[in-house]
């Protein structure tokens, strides 16, 4: 019987110490980027980013899933700056689809990436869109659907 009871004690003894930890885990630490010059994209799940400047400076946005008929109304972050014809590199998740057209309602010049990547986090990236067809500062529309999203 007393092997039972020191048992249970040393069980109590355990949970009544780990009671003060719970609720306090913390997050891994975030890997900050090579001082490049390359702007900072922060978020969760980001498939697709598209910068300003050519080699992935400037102003840097993740676009989720979607299909985007006119950039012109769609703002940088923070900014009441238009994302119309301003994308000049990229960083494409190889689970996704992207195309991006030079015209609104999905028209003109269009450059497409497929899905080719079975998991997330393989990118390619692209850093002068002025050396595919839709060509440097000429988005105007795009369609992104990602495979990892689905």
């Amino acid at each position: 019987m007393s092997k039972v009871i020191r048992r249970a004690a040393v069980l109590g003894m355990g949970a009544a110490l780990a009671l003060p930890l719970a609720g306090t885990a913390q997050a891994a630490p975030v890997a900050r980027p090579a001082a490049t010059g390359e702007a900072k994209v922060q978020a969760k799940a980001c498939y697709v980013s598209f910068y300003d400047k050519k080699n992935f400076g400037g102003r840097g946005v993740c676009m989720p899933v979607g299909d985007y008929i006119n950039l012109r109304f769609h703002k940088w972050p923070g900014t009441n700056i238009s994302m119309d014809n301003k994308y000049s590199s990229a960083k494409i998740d190889k689970v996704c689809r992207v195309q991006l057209f030079r015209d609104f309602k999905y028209k003109g010049k269009s450059s497409t990436w497929k899905r080719i990547g079975g998991v997330p986090g393989n990118l390619r990236k692209v850093p002068d869109l002025g050396k595919v067809d839709v060509g440097d500062n000429k988005v105007t529309s795009m369609k992104i659907f990602c495979a990892a999203d689905v």
